[in-house]
């Protein structure tokens, strides 16, 4: 669920949604490859339906693909974690938001290098799907079933099941 929200609150930062999203076979999106065959997680796929994106992973052993991924995981490791102290979660959000702002949209963009990332995302911000009318639901959700007596455990917590549903 918070692979999912993490989704969600980009797709809003961005005011949009990519046609196509690129993973590195992480468990949260590839459950299982067998060659071209790829099983995605079920909660990737409900999410890129509610977005209208295809989602897609690198290919095994092409480090090409990957590489794109991880280059941008190394330079926020380097450039923004480093050594960077917060109190919580809303502190590091603000901090997060004052260097994208500040220094990591303001350099040269890796490929087009007579501009900056903050123009090259200006330009295509116009390109991206526009958000779906309301988010997508990422509250964690758990399967549980009923024995002889109305109740259910979950979480080391008897929860009684309402009369309708026994």
């Amino acid at each position: 669920e918070s692979f999912l929200q993490g989704h969600v609150e980009a797709f809003a930062a961005f005011q949009g949604v990519a046609r196509t999203l690129v993973y590195d076979n992480l468990r949260s999106a590839v459950l299982e490859r067998a060659g071209t065959a790829i099983r995605f997680h079920p909660r990737l796929l409900e999410l890129a339906g509610h977005y209208h994106f295809a989602p897609r992973p690198c290919t095994p052993g092409r480090a090409n693909e990957k590489g794109k991924v991880e280059r941008q995981i190394h330079y926020l490791r380097q450039a923004f974690f480093a050594a960077r102290t917060f109190v919580d979660v809303a502190d590091l959000n603000a901090q997060f938001g004052r260097w994208r702002d500040e220094v990591a949209h303001r350099r040269v963009h890796p490929e087009q290098r007579d501009r900056t990332v903050a123009d090259v995302l200006t330009e295509e911000q116009p390109r991206l799907l526009p958000l779906a009318a309301h988010p997508f639901a990422t509250e964690v959700m758990r399967i549980v079933s009923a024995r002889k007596t109305p109740y259910v455990r979950f979480d080391r917590n008897s929860y009684s099941i309402p009369h309708p549903y026994r």
